[in-house]
């Protein structure tokens, strides 16, 4: 039985179905959804289940991205994972919106800060460092953060990997710029992608766990009220 992944914490939106009991990921689905989420989810999810020959009754559980992010964006996902909980009594696990993308970064000796936009000019920056300990990977290393770019490079005093969502033109800045470019290196694009896929794993991994929040309580994170 098959594990739903829903992220709509930016305009960037996806969607994956795990079967944890193969290990195998049996679809996966991004896109930008610009103002479009709540006609654009559902219907993606029904296109999948059916794709993929299944119904919503048949999910063993929803991994949803909790935020922080988009106020709007992180309503909609969360109304739909508890929508579907509700009808169907499956467990949601509530993975945290940066945590999808370092996941997906391999090991670095620098610190790791993962973007996430915020509109109005600014991004929603989380530092991780990597775990060295038995089980190794990033941890978070701070506070979550919300600058503008200018107030985000002036801050930065050591050199750092930046993944994430990152604007075209503040990339551009960085690479053309000798003295940012030394400070802040970018990630590859294939590592900077918020994949439903590794949200569905880390969905699964939470379930399993059994360490899951009160569903009567599950409400998305912001860093803010709008």
């Amino acid at each position: 039985m098959p594990i739903l992944a829903i992220d709509t914490a930016s305009r960037w939106t996806a969607i994956a179905l795990l079967d944890e009991q193969k290990d195998k990921i049996i679809a996966e689905k991004g896109w930008v959804a610009t103002l479009r989420q709540t006609v654009e989810l559902a219907p993606s999810i029904d296109e999948m289940l059916q794709n993929a020959a299944l119904r919503p009754a048949d999910l063993s559980g929803i991994s949803v991205a909790i935020g922080p992010g988009s106020y709007t964006g992180l309503r909609i996902g969360m109304g739909l994972a508890r929508g579907l909980a509700l009808v169907h009594k499956l467990p949601i696990a509530a993975i945290r919106t940066h945590d999808i993308v370092a996941q997906n970064v391999p090991q670095s000796p620098q610190k790791l800060l993962v973007g996430v936009e915020a509109g109005r000019k600014r991004v929603l920056i989380a530092p991780y460092v990597w775990s060295q300990e038995k089980e190794q990977g990033w941890d978070r290393a701070g506070e979550i953060d919300n600058p503008t770019w200018p107030e985000l490079f002036e801050s930065v005093r050591e050199p750092v990997l930046l993944a994430g969502e990152v604007p075209s033109e503040i990339a551009e800045q960085i690479q053309s710029d000798a003295d940012l470019s030394k400070m802040i290196e970018l990630a590859a694009a294939e590592h900077s992608v918020r994949s439903a896929a590794i949200l569905a794993r880390l969905g699964y991994q939470q379930i399993s766990s059994g360490n899951l929040p009160d569903q009567a309580l599950l409400v998305p994170q912001y860093l803010r009220h709008p």
